[in-house]
């Protein structure tokens, strides 16, 4: 009897690691490939309706080298309507595009610390996503993940602070 008891006891126990094992997976963004790029931003609620600053981060793999490389890039918002995009512009329009540049970093290494944080961030948008039981308004929080084939969106509107995605931000303007 003692053996059972004893044998269950590691069964379950064995279970349980496995649960916490899987709570903080890092992704390794293998779904990455040239044609393919993982496209997070959040625009704040600065100015009510119109929005706010746009923090723009785009995660690719480099052709050169295979290596997981980030852009970032921080635009500044306004008051008002988002101006014209150029008609000439091959650049992705988003609304933001076009705005003020406050904050950029280019080429930087996708460290196995800024997949961890950025794995976080996405499942952390994914519940956020998921529990919103907020109807559109007229002003708030806009995050956004998505990759560039479509394969996977996620915008979540009005949304939440996205404490993750502010956590990625800090840590590459101090790289």
């Amino acid at each position: 009897m003692q053996i059972l008891f004893l044998t269950l006891l590691l069964l379950l126990n064995s279970g349980c690691s496995d649960q916490n094992e899987d709570k903080d997976e890092v992704y390794n963004f293998s779904s990455i490939q040239f044609n393919n790029e993982l496209i997070m931003f959040q625009t704040d609620d600065k100015y009510g309706e119109w929005g706010g600053n746009t923090y723009f981060l785009k995660m690719y793999r480099d052709s050169n080298s295979e290596q997981l490389m980030i852009d970032y890039t921080e635009y500044q918002g306004k008051a008002g309507p988002p101006d014209p995009p150029e008609p000439n512009s091959k650049e992705k329009i988003y609304w933001f595009t076009g705005q003020p540049i406050l904050f950029e970093s280019y080429r930087l290494i996708a460290t196995k610390e800024l997949k961890a944080i950025i794995s976080s961030s996405i499942q952390e948008l994914i519940a956020a996503r998921i529990n919103n039981d907020e109807f559109v308004s007229m002003s708030g929080v806009v995050n956004h993940v998505m990759y560039t084939d479509s394969t996977i969106i996620i915008q979540d509107y009005p949304s939440i602070k996205w404490n993750k995605f502010q956590e990625t931000i800090n840590k590459i303007k101090n790289e």
